[in-house]
């Protein structure tokens, strides 16, 4: 097959050019000024061909489980083909991030082959479940050294099994109660074995981003390991001393220092996670949910004061409940309208939702949308999404999960140009292939995979809104995924060519 005519963005800094570009089986085989009229041929001209994007910062393998406790996955083409990612242009995702998912990439990758998936998937050793996994409820607050042997022993198989590197979530239990030391100790191992770190950090707030950064840095520093920095951000509550500059200079520095330190962001000024997020005091959870034991009237009453604390600077008007399992009423709804409507107190109202049998999630306005723009000016900082795959009408989820790429080149590249499109498209596709070791991904070159978009630069479109977030994108007009057209035309084959990819 010869895409034909296409301006070629081939994932470099380098000038865009005509070009056709010849696929065999999953590769690409030959690029230049083709002449085959025996070969199949798609009049791609006036459309920009590019790699396939590539999302490091993915949480399916989270929603997954979920989903299947409710419906068969394989039975809905819009879950096993991916949609909402795929018509962003998005061929490959990397799982297990900010220490969640699966903590087998075998049973994990076992069942992907089972759903013939959409896109591509690398996988991450999830530090957070590892922990919980191996010492149950009851976590230690610091590691024997027997624990630890465990625990490092647990991380090199699964990075010998073709894990790409391990994630930690730093504001999230049990992923908190790990000290530096315990985290240094584990990175060393998987730096031995060839993996990466990434790190949802201890703070993404104006009064701890710096420890954070300068911890997640450390470490880096103490075992030699790549360190990236997930969904990067300056979030509430803020430091008049400490802005976006001088968070991003501790990176400079460390490049400086021959650090391999990088980050990635989601084009948006608004976050989304569990709602048990909001209780600082991490003692009342056992992973993302609230410990048995604080699902009584006093207990609800503890984490209702605490979470007051939170509202002082982040109010509960500024959080937007985006699924609520036991009330789908509530989906849509910030906590100050639901607390107005059924007549309690908002940190009251707080306490009965988290202390309800599934953990709502939540969307939280909390930064400043200037801070974004800052952030994506720079050559080491990744697009990503920071969502999952889903299906229409599962909640009022946040839009990054249908439109970050396709947002981020609409709004930012060619709307705004804030940043030109070459830059924004290598944000996606060789940067983090490079970074994460995805061998002959990222790029448009002779013998690299077939992972192609083709878009139609003037239809691009993000049609997500937070009220309706759960929209596909216009714009892609032919996708392949390992070769296979997995978009033509604009519509879906009903053929998908993802693969779970080993290190």
């Amino acid at each position: 097959m010869i895409l034909r005519g296409g301006t070629v963005y081939d994932g470099s800094l380098g000038s865009p050019h005509i070009l056709d570009v010849r696929i065999k089986g999953d590769k690409i085989v030959e690029i230049g000024k083709l002449d085959d009229s025996s070969a199949e041929t798609i009049d791609v001209a006036g459309c920009i061909v590019t790699p396939g994007f590539i999302d490091v910062h993915n949480h399916t393998d989270v929603v997954i489980p979920i989903l299947r406790s409710m419906l068969r996955v394989e039975d809905v083409p819009e879950l096993k083909g991916i949609f909402n990612y795929l018509f962003q242009g998005v061929t490959t995702i990397v799982t297990g991030n900010c220490g969640l998912g699966y903590t087998s990439i075998d049973e994990w990758f076992d069942y992907l082959d089972s759903l013939h998936f959409g896109t591509n998937v690398y996988h991450l050793a999830p530090h957070g479940n590892i922990r919980l996994e191996l010492f149950g409820k009851e976590q230690p607050t610091r590691l024997t050294p027997a624990q630890m042997q465990v625990f490092k022993k647990k991380l090199e198989e699964e990075i010998e099994k073709g894990a790409i590197g391990f994630s930690s979530g730093l504001e999230y239990a049990p992923g908190w109660l790990a000290d530096q030391n315990e985290l240094i100790e584990i990175a060393d191992v998987v730096k031995k074995k060839g993996g990466i770190y990434t790190t949802h950090m201890r703070s993404e707030s104006g009064e701890g981003i710096m420890g954070a950064m300068e911890e997640a840095i450390e470490i880096g520093r103490r075992t030699g390991i790549s360190v990236q920095i997930s969904h990067l951000k300056l979030g509430v509550p803020y430091n008049k001393s400490v802005t976006i500059e001088k968070v991003l200079s501790l990176i400079e520095n460390a490049h400086k220092q021959g650090l391999d330190v990088s980050a990635d962001q989601y084009p948006y000024s608004t976050s989304s996670t569990y709602l048990t997020w909001l209780l600082e005091d991490k003692s009342f959870l056992l992973n993302d949910n609230v410990k048995p034991e604080f699902k009584t009237d006093d207990g609800k009453a503890l984490i209702a004061k605490a979470v007051s604390n939170r509202f002082k600077y982040l109010g509960p008007e500024n959080v937007l409940i985006s699924w609520c399992p036991q009330n789908p009423e509530y989906d849509g709804e910030t906590l100050r309208q639901l607390g107005d409507q059924v007549k309690k107190d908002p940190a009251e109202l707080y306490a009965d939702l988290v202390c309800g049998e599934k953990m709502p999630m939540a969307i939280l306005f909390g930064q400043d949308a200037s801070v974004v723009k800052e952030i994506m000016l720079h050559d080491y900082i990744f697009t990503s999404s920071d969502g999952s795959v889903l299906m229409k009408g599962a909640g009022k989820y946040h839009p990054r999960c249908y439109a970050s790429f396709t947002r981020k080149i609409k709004q930012f590249a060619l709307d705004e140009k804030t940043i030109d499109l070459n830059f924004a498209i290598r944000s996606m596709t060789s940067l983090p292939a490079e970074k994460f070791k995805m061998k002959g991904r990222g790029r448009i070159a002779e013998g690299c995979f077939a992972d192609i978009a083709v878009i139609d630069i003037g239809k691009i479109r993000d049609n997500t809104t937070y009220e309706s977030p759960d929209n596909l994108s216009d714009g892609v007009v032919h996708l392949f995924v390992n070769g296979v057209h997995a978009i033509e035309n604009g519509t879906f084959t009903g053929q998908t060519g993802g693969k779970p990819l080993r290190r």
